[in-house]
């Protein structure tokens, strides 16, 4: 039987993942909006919470090309050089996004979902001893609507 997880690990969950999306904004990528269709968003980093009790992470990052780059990759196929651009392009904007969140002090790793091979998983967020994190920075400033 499939368990959801609690309201409270689900607010947590929620937590990280704003934290994750203040990271990335902050460093110049542009975040697509949690809850918007895959065929309306322009491109960008995907922030997803796990809703499953037994996950796998409790935080998952894609990266979205524009759809004219992922159309023309699909519509080419595999081998093709569109394809080869589209997957370099991906696993290059995925290894960006690991190093500016393992810069900030998160814990990620590859995927380890078979069934999602091109996310980065989050563990955790900085514990507090790096030198610079977003959030530290914006609560510092008294930014409105801040996450603690």
């Amino acid at each position: 039987m499939i368990e959801l997880a609690t309201s409270e690990v689900m607010g947590r969950r929620e937590n990280l993942a704003g934290h994750v999306r203040d990271a990335l904004a902050a460093a110049g990528l542009p975040i697509a909006p949690p809850d918007m269709s895959h065929q309306l968003i322009s491109g960008g980093a995907s922030v997803r919470v796990d809703k499953l009790a037994d996950c796998h992470a409790p935080v998952r990052i894609d990266w979205r090309t524009n759809h004219v780059l992922m159309d023309a990759a699909m519509e080419a196929g595999v081998g093709t050089p569109t394809f080869v651009h589209y997957m370099v392009v991906l696993e290059g904007m995925l290894h960006v996004m690991k190093e500016i969140l393992s810069s900030e002090g998160f814990e990620t790793r590859d995927s380890t979902n078979d069934f999602a091979p091109f996310t980065i998983e989050v563990l955790r967020r900085p514990d507090g001893t790096s030198a610079w994190t977003t959030a530290g920075h914006i609560s510092s400033i008294g930014f409105p609507g801040a996450r603690h």
